[in-house]
């Protein structure tokens, strides 16, 4: 039978045809005035189930049947197969890693048995606010756009009607400003990676000149390089796009000092085929524990914030830095670095003025 129910103060009604359940809003307003006329309009909702429960029983109508119990570990395990990719060291991408982190942590609020179908608002508003506590409002949004994810693919694969997912127990997302290298810090990093291997010097050096994203450096191939048109092929992992990057004066004078080989390698050959971002990362966390640095929450992605920050205190236009970032948007670029333009901002001022 077919039921009542306030939702954002207005009517709705839920109800059932042909085995599948439907919610319809009334578009009136949850008061007691408007309580005689949702009865009615649920009283002709029941009208219609009755009539496709007659044409099941006789029937004009096949019953859709039910769906095998799909379970959130099962789950979970089909949908990391649609989405992980081998590395060139035959390790686990970082795409996959995350997710299996954040389901890791879902499933302290909800069992790894539990069927997916019964997984509701009110479970990911428990998982959201426990988290909520626990880390960074930036690290909360990364996981509840995994999540995202995870339950667009059963919504797309018929295992769930809907997603749980509702937008008012999603946090805002909270800007905070923009966490770069001291230049007497990376000189240091720098110094002390040469030591550890020049290969470490070389790979934190490029990503400090480039803004790459560590996970999209291994990906980089000798015939990437096209020192004729002074131009970097760059593949963009996360929104599967590729750029042309310029090999400006400072980025060719190292190229040329650093990776002499690059020329010679064969086209498809990776430049940096003997390294994964956990090895250059868990090098990384030692040299800032052995240099006293490991308070100053610098991590593998500052390299790109450090960059990006240089050149929007320097000038560069929104677009030319969206295009160097991979960015789709100049928003995404602006939302980020719009308070790093202060110092170009400053010197235009003091231009006007001589």
């Amino acid at each position: 039978m077919a039921s009542l129910y306030n939702y954002r103060k207005k009517y709705y009604i839920a109800y059932h045809i042909n085995g599948k359940r439907y919610t319809k809003s009334t578009q009136l307003d949850f008061v007691k005035a408007n309580k005689a006329k949702a009865e009615l309009a649920k009283s002709k909702i029941e009208k219609i189930e009755k009539e496709n429960k007659l044409k099941i029983k006789y029937g004009s109508v096949v019953p859709k049947s039910k769906k095998n119990k799909v379970t959130l570990a099962n789950a979970i395990n089909d949908y990391l197969k649609t989405i992980r990719k081998t590395t060139s060291t035959g390790g686990q991408d970082n795409h996959s890693r995350t997710f299996l982190v954040v389901m890791r942590q879902f499933q302290e609020d909800i069992q790894p048995e539990t069927d997916v179908t019964i997984i509701s608002r009110s479970d990911i508003s428990t998982f959201v606010k426990r988290k909520e506590i626990e880390i960074s409002n930036a690290s909360l949004q990364t996981y509840i756009r995994y999540l995202k994810g995870f339950f667009n693919y059963l919504v797309e694969e018929e295992i769930i009607d809907k997603s749980p997912i509702a937008k008012r127990v999603i946090p805002k997302s909270v800007t905070k400003p923009i966490n770069t290298f001291l230049e007497e810090d990376i000189e240091l990093i720098l110094e002390c990676a040469k030591q550890k291997s020049s290969e470490y010097f070389i790979i934190y050096k490029f990503l400090l000149l480039t803004g790459i994203r560590p996970g999209d450096i291994f990906e980089i191939r000798a015939g990437d390089f096209n020192f004729k048109s002074k131009i970097i092929r760059l593949r963009i992992s996360k929104t599967k796009r590729s750029i042309d990057f310029p090999i400006y004066t400072e980025l060719e004078k190292f190229l040329n000092e650093k990776i002499v080989g690059i020329v010679k390698m064969p086209s498809e050959e990776k430049v940096f085929k003997l390294y994964s971002v956990n090895r250059i990362g868990k090098t990384f966390r030692k040299i800032l524990k052995e240099l006293g640095l490991h308070n100053k929450r610098y991590n593998l992605k500052t390299f790109r914030k450090t960059f990006a920050s240089s050149l929007a205190d320097r000038g560069l236009s929104e677009g030319d830095l969206a295009d160097l970032l991979g960015h789709s948007s100049t928003a995404t670029t602006r939302a980020f670095y719009k308070s790093k333009n202060a110092g170009a901002i400053r010197s235009r001022i003091e231009a006007l003025d001589k």
